[in-house]
């Protein structure tokens, strides 16, 4: 998961998930911007590791590979569009869902 910032650029990392203690240092590049038909409104990058020969694509927060839908309702940059008292349980009022978080739990007698 990367930050992008509101010109949709993000950092790059300087090693890929496949990198592991005593492998050699990654060589990681900006690949290619790719569009989606779902998810975020703009490009995500894909970047490349030369050592370990494979490409990645960076998501922001809250989104997910194959999801067409955010995970959790997060702005590009990691922040929460709604503010800093919302909290991503937010979504789940008036649910069953939050009928479940807010009632006690009485433990059971053998």
């Amino acid at each position: 998961m990367t930050p992008y910032d509101g010109a949709y650029h993000c950092h790059v990392p300087t090693h890929c998930p496949l990198k592991q203690p005593g492998d050699p240092p990654c060589k990681v590049t900006e690949h290619h911007l790719r569009h989606r038909k779902t998810g975020p409104d703009f490009p995500l990058l894909v970047i490349r590791c030369g050592t370990h020969r494979k490409h990645f694509t960076l998501y922001p927060p809250g989104y997910a590979p194959y999801r067409r839908q955010p995970v959790l309702d997060l702005a590009p940059d990691g922040t929460e569009p709604l503010g800093p008292a919302e909290t991503p349980l937010h979504v789940f009022q008036g649910t069953l869902f939050d009928a479940m978080r807010s009632s006690s739990v009485i433990p059971r007698s053998a």
